[in-house]
């Protein structure tokens, strides 16, 4: 649940402005977690590893999201 309010804490201004598309960009050991959490969060949400993405494209970091340790 802190997860997805934490996502959703970070996508809002971004999705309120309409900046689309958006993507999280992940490892690719981590992309089957991060699709079950984020699955249900928003239809204009992507999930990729680095080596998926074209290195032609430019990417602009919106924030940051994970887990904290305590």
């Amino acid at each position: 649940d802190a997860l997805c309010n934490g996502l959703h804490a970070v996508l809002k201004p971004t999705l309120e402005f309409g900046v689309v598309p958006v993507a999280i960009l992940c490892s690719e050991e981590t992309k089957s977690k991060v699709l079950s959490v984020t699955r249900g969060t928003t239809k204009k949400l992507f999930v990729l590893t680095f080596g998926e993405l074209d290195p032609g494209i430019r990417v602009e970091q919106i924030g940051l999201w994970g887990l904290a340790t305590r």
